[in-house]
């Protein structure tokens, strides 16, 4: 990736993303809906030949926009609303995830006539809810306040890291290691060491530096000091295979902690605007228009079977956890989508195995998209 090339699609996706964001804010639309579409508009596979210069420049871009958008949720998403709703958070996610993997195995299995450890790629790519596109949704439709919006980001929070044991256990019957609990419960449990080192220093010491560096009235030093922190986090989270939006949900936590933290989220706010755009876009562009439409059989059936499937699920377990039927609901609709977790999936699948011809990764991009937009 050449630096013309970066500058030439940066420019090319702040116009789109501009444009876009007008006609959809007139109509009053989801933008994020826009962006996905506009993704599509710009695909090399839509027209036969690429808007941008390097489809690998929007790729990088969109995984700055999950750092600013997860640390602005994580900001929103303080300890004390994490521990208001641990009681219906954990059961959800592990009730939908359990549940989906299943049914996906299923599908793959008996409907569409796939291996068996296609199907268990299949499952896994539709049993996490995008944390992502639901905090882009929420914040769109200004729902933060919400009593339905903790309960449904922590289940969704807590599905993404169940979903990281069981993209371990997955890869390894793909490589016919077969199913290992040892590798499962390693995986976990460091996991849960990284989050425990990274929570336990980051109370401790954290939000003083942060307030620290408030008292000298310099916001280009607070914006550029809590930036450093998300990326030096997100990147320690990166390098132990797990995703960016981990390490920079964590540190929005622990800023939310701090004294300044309206200020750290004012400073923020404009980054994360355009970032996060850039993200949906690049998702839209590796939409290939053919490939789903030979494949929209399964693509149709999928996305019925994510909404009814995911809404039930978090629905009725809600309500066991003792939610009410209408926070419960309200779960239920937000929950009923699929997305980045997807996108990973499928590409670990079609890479492990060669066969990048493969449809996966299509039809988790169609699925993804459609669910959102029904969402």
């Amino acid at each position: 990736m050449s630096e013309g090339a970066l500058v030439q699609d940066l420019a090319a996706l702040t116009a789109i993303v501009g444009v876009v964001a007008v006609l959809f804010s007139k109509f009053q639309l989801p933008k994020v809906i826009g962006y996905l579409l506009a993704g599509v508009l710009m695909s090399e596979y839509t027209w036969g030949g690429s808007f941008l210069a390097d489809t690998s420049s929007v790729r990088i871009l969109g995984q700055l926009g999950v750092v600013f958008l997860m640390f602005s949720m994580g900001m929103d998403f303080s300890p004390s609303r994490l521990k208001a709703v641990k009681g219906v958070a954990l059961p959800v996610a592990i009730i939908d995830t359990s549940i989906m993997v299943w049914v996906g195995y299923t599908i793959g299995t008996r409907v569409f006539g796939w291996s068996a450890t296609q199907s268990l790629f299949l499952g896994a790519a539709i049993c996490d809810s995008a944390t992502t596109m639901l905090g882009k949704v929420i914040d769109e439709m200004k729902w933060s306040s919400r009593p339905f919006v903790p309960r449904a980001i922590g289940s969704s929070v807590c599905e993404d890291m169940i979903c990281i044991g069981i993209l371990a256990l997955i890869s390894g019957v793909q490589k016919g290691q077969g199913v290992s609990l040892a590798g499962l419960g390693s995986s976990m449990g460091a996991l849960g060491i990284f989050l425990l080192a990274v929570i336990v220093f980051g109370f401790a010491h954290v939000p003083r530096y942060f307030e620290s560096i408030h008292k000298l009235k310099d916001e280009e030093t607070l914006l550029l000091s809590v930036l450093g922190c998300c990326f030096f986090v997100s990147y320690l989270a990166y390098r132990f295979e797990y995703s960016l939006s981990l390490g920079a949900f964590l540190v929005g936590v622990i800023a939310a902690t701090s004294s300044c933290r309206h200020k750290i989220a004012e400073l923020a706010r404009p980054l994360r605007t355009l970032f996060a755009a850039v993200f949906f876009v690049s998702i839209g562009v590796l939409v290939d228009p053919v490939q789903c439409l030979n494949h929209i059989p399964q693509i149709l059936l999928l996305t019925v079977v994510v909404v009814v499937c995911k809404f039930l699920n978090c629905t009725i377990s809600s309500i066991v956890c003792g939610e009410s039927v209408k926070t419960s609901v309200q779960i239920g609709m937000s929950l009923a989508q699929i997305g980045e977790f997807a996108f990973m999936v499928a590409l670990l699948y079609v890479g492990n195995s060669g066969d990048w011809s493969n449809p996966m990764y299509q039809i988790a991009v169609a699925v993804s998209i459609l669910t959102t937009i029904l969402n």
